[in-house]
């Protein structure tokens, strides 16, 4: 259960210090040594089958003096005394009442009911205000409860160093049920509402994603916090795609409602914005940030919600109103008039596209025998309908090739309806219905959605790729279903250069799914055309990302 109180963390921050040996106690024969422990109310609870059907996680954080969080969330003891972290594993919990099942636990793991998970077991001990860290590395623990609720919890652990411990609980420990957000990287503990920003820092990082969008990074600071980020304060970081500006220095974020996009399912469509997300312990996308007077550091990572963007006419003055949401649950909510000074940080230089026609094209496919389609991944679309999304190539080994890319009921296995698709230039996934074709785009360098390719000779594959346009507007493509089974396409598209050239052409033949021992890697790009959930493959060029900002010491 990492992303509860990053137990990992814990265990790796314990002192240098070596371990302070326990004084041996004074026993009667066939005594133990057992100390008793109390709740500390840390406890988290995950049900709902998350962890796996039938299983349910229990975190007890139990201690025999008074535990505080530190300065980086987690609980510790502050007075002599033992506090023990341990990670059940057990059915789900049935009553109005999280309660504990009764049972014996042993060691396991998170797949296993009755179990505990000794990587996130440990006791920490406090002696004369030094931590001591002890790894669990055996025993069992027995829990029964009585009528009214309360449990009794005997544990017999064997630590790292040998010896072993008893413990005893006997209450009715508090849960807080973490269900719905498990797995959340945020660490913000409060709502952020109606937050009083007075400064404002922004920059326009033009086409730095590929996407053929232009990036703007606004960042909102209460008064001073820019300053000093160790202080008590707050801070709301913006990562927007809106419109390529053709002079970057005079850059305009557009008007318009921006929606999250998780960076699970990709980044870089206008009018949108990038979900937040931790790189290297530093955070990135769209996140805010939190310092309370304790000196406690909260972080939210936004995962949903949308910023309404106006500027007044003929100055800069922008409006910002904006209802976000963390991934742990969290509220970050407000108003704000400003006027941006927007620093360019681009290197664009000049009008930005990504076509490279310079005329009309009316494809040529005799090549292509058959059409390969595969599946992209499940999106929710328009009305909160769950729609597929399929890509269906027309390539041979050269010349040229077009790929679509089509949203459609689920479970239709590649099987694209008859109809007529079209493109919506701002590739919104809650935009699309069973009539989208998606318009193209560059994820992480490789095309998604609608595009014509021209290969080189025997040299089929995404590197010898010499021509190439996306898709992107007043596009459309119709998919007719003929007697014999094969499938008729017929498109016409306008690409994103100044010409604004036409790409059109027909093809009829069988459709099939992709197969990799047949087609190879070159047929679909291999790796280089991920799908929605491909997430691994865009962490090397967002560290990249991560970097280039960095290098301009932003305050984030």
């Amino acid at each position: 259960m990492t992303a509860v109180f990053c137990c990992a963390g814990i265990t790796g921050c314990s002192n240098d210090d070596p371990a302070i040996p326990l004084p041996p106690p004074t026993l009667e024969e066939g005594e133990k040594n057992e100390i008793t422990l109390k709740d500390e109310n840390y406890n988290k609870y995950i049900g709902n089958d998350v962890i796996g059907e039938g299983i349910a996680n229990y975190y007890l954080v139990l201690s025999s003096t008074e535990c505080k969080l530190d300065e980086r969330g987690f609980p510790m003891p502050v007075a002599d005394g033992d506090m023990l972290v341990i990670d059940l594993y057990a059915t789900p919990s049935t009553g109005e009442k999280i309660t504990i099942p009764e049972g014996s636990y042993r060691i396991g793991f998170k797949q296993n009911p009755f179990t505990f998970n000794i990587d996130n077991t440990m006791v920490i001990r406090n002696r004369e205000a030094k931590l001591q860290y002890e790894a669990v590395t055996g025993g069992t623990v027995t829990v029964t409860n009585d009528a009214s609720g309360n449990s009794n919890m005997d544990c017999e652990l064997e630590l790292a160093n040998g010896t072993i411990v008893y413990y005893h609980f006997a209450g009715s420990p508090e849960f807080e049920d973490i269900t719905d957000t498990w797995g959340a990287e945020s660490t913000l503990k409060v709502d952020m509402i109606d937050t009083k920003f007075t400064d404002v820092q922004a920059f326009y990082y033009g086409n730095m994603f590929e996407t053929a969008t232009g990036n703007f990074m606004v960042y909102f600071y209460t008064d001073g916090f820019a300053d000093d980020m160790q202080k008590e304060g707050s801070m709301l970081a913006l990562c927007l795609f809106s419109n390529l500006a053709n002079n970057p220095v005079q850059a305009k974020i557009e008007d318009g409602e921006y929606k999250v996009v998780p960076l699970t399912e990709g980044y870089g469509p206008t009018f949108t914005l990038m979900g937040g997300i931790p790189i290297n312990g530093t955070p990135f996308g769209t996140y805010a940030l939190k310092v309370d007077a304790d000196g406690y550091s909260g972080t939210g990572f936004i995962d949903s919600g949308v910023v309404k963007v106006s500027r007044e006419t003929n100055t800069n003055n922008y409006t910002f109103e904006y209802e976000l949401l963390t991934d742990n649950k969290k509220k970050v909510s407000g108003s704000i008039t400003k006027e941006l000074i927007i620093e360019d940080m681009s290197d664009d230089g000049g009008d930005a596209f990504i076509s490279n026609l310079e005329e009309d094209i009316n494809t040529n496919l005799p090549e292509v025998q058959e059409a390969t389609w595969t599946w992209k991944g499940t999106i929710t679309g328009a009305d909160n309908k769950q729609l597929d999304l399929w890509s269906v190539w027309l390539q041979a080994s050269q010349g040229d090739a077009m790929v679509f890319e089509f949203a459609t009921d689920l479970g239709l296995n590649g099987q694209i309806p008859d109809g007529t698709y079209t493109t919506d230039t701002h590739s919104w996934a809650e935009r699309f219905t069973t009539s989208t074709a998606v318009a193209g785009y560059l994820w992480d360098g490789a095309p998604r959605g609608c595009w014509y390719l021209h290969f080189r000779e025997e040299e089929g594959d995404y590197f010898h790729m010499d021509i190439n346009a996306p898709a992107i507007e007043e596009g459309k493509v119709t998919v007719q279903k003929q007697a014999d089974g094969n499938f008729k396409f017929e498109w016409n598209f306008i690409d994103d250069a100044p010409g604004k050239h036409k790409i059109t052409g027909n093809w009829t033949g069988p459709l099939r799914a992709y197969n990799p021992d047949i087609d190879g890697e070159k047929v679909l790009f291999g790796k280089h055309c991920p799908t929605l959930t491909d997430w691994s493959l865009v962490q090397d060029k967002l560290n990249e990302k991560a970097i280039k900002l960095n290098r301009y010491n932003i305050k984030h």
